[in-house]
């Protein structure tokens, strides 16, 4: 079985739309997933504005002003990585960092996702685009081929108390699909436990994904059992 995970989460959409038990969370996850290129900029220049720099207010505003008009004009992964390199620690570089990991990550560039989504990490921290990051490094370790420290990665984020309820879920579940795909059976089961918890505030979608992943476990328990009784002596 193809493990099918994705930072962009494209069939939350479809079960948004179509339920009218869609927690706010789930609307807002889905809306800056339309919006994110705009919801970025935005942020970033927010926190630009926050941060300031030192000097006068003339000063400031034309560093910013400087800094927000070369950060629009980056318009592939490369500019956007040269615009952050040139930039460092800026809160915009950390978004530039987050908007080319997303295009590497569909272009299956894993590794470099990986590496760009770290980046963002560090940049981000503390913030709901921190937190989108960290979800993106997780998975794209584990599409890298880096497993242990992709399952460490969802692992805290997925308990992390202060993280968006969709974005611990998602890494929830992402976990326990790649445990159950890969045998780790004593993680997935841990995860299914911690997701069952967490899905009660996700809404009807995520209790729907659950339920369906425990389905289709059913092989797989039966085989461990089946295992099990071979092995008596």
């Amino acid at each position: 079985m193809a493990l099918k995970t994705n930072t962009s989460s494209p069939d939350l959409e479809t079960a948004v739309n179509h339920s009218d038990s869609a927690t706010l969370e789930d609307k807002g996850f889905l809306f800056w997933q339309r919006n994110k290129r705009y919801i970025l900029v935005a942020m970033g220049i927010l926190s630009l504005s926050v941060i300031g720099y030192k000097g006068s207010a003339w000063v400031q505003h034309y560093r910013l002003h400087k800094v927000q008009k070369a950060f629009l004009r980056a318009e592939d992964s490369q500019e956007l990585i040269a615009f952050a390199e040139a930039n460092p620690g800026n809160p915009l570089s950390g978004v530039a960092y987050l908007t080319a990991a997303d295009a590497e990550y569909e272009r299956a560039d894993h590794a470099r996702a990986r590496e760009h989504y770290a980046a963002a990490k560090e940049i981000l921290k503390g913030t709901l685009l921190g937190a989108r990051a960290r979800l993106g490094e997780g998975v794209a370790s584990l599409r890298s081929g880096h497993l242990e420290t992709g399952f460490a990665l969802l692992d805290v984020l997925s308990n992390d108390e202060s993280a968006p309820i969709a974005l611990r879920l998602q890494a929830a579940y992402t976990v326990a699909l790649h445990a159950l795909q890969t045998d780790r059976l004593e993680r997935y089961h841990s995860q299914l436990t911690l997701l069952e918890s967490l899905s009660a505030r996700g809404g009807a979608f995520w209790a729907a994904k659950v339920r369906a992943l425990e389905v289709a476990s059913i092989p797989s328990k039966k085989r461990t059992t089946q295992e099990g009784v071979l092995s008596k002596p």
